[in-house]
């Protein structure tokens, strides 16, 4: 079964409020399927942009597991809010 992005998730210390400026962080999505069961191959393609409150992005890389699941890694210079939007590409070339 093809990923679905509304059964798919993201969670780790790269979503947490309160984080270490000038440090490396990360989050893991984990890709699912209709069933809501975890993927066990790579090459979707989700997108993250993550952009801080006064609209400057952030640059993140994106590492494929190839396992169902993929690696965020980030790292923001000064202390502010950053919000954290992950797409995702389906089978029909639609982002949602």
């Amino acid at each position: 079964m093809n990923t679905r992005a509304l059964k798919s998730l993201c969670y780790g210390p790269g979503l947490l409020k309160e984080q270490a400026c000038g440090e490396p962080v990360e989050f893991v999505i984990q890709a699912r399927n209709d069933n809501g069961e975890n993927r066990k191959s790579g090459r979707d393609n989700f997108f993250v942009t993550i952009k801080t409150s006064d609209k400057k992005e952030i640059p993140c890389e994106i590492v494929d597991n190839d396992n169902g699941s993929y690696f965020v890694k980030y790292q923001v210079d000064q202390e502010c809010e950053v919000t954290i939007d992950v797409t995702f590409e389906d089978d029909k070339k639609k982002i949602v």
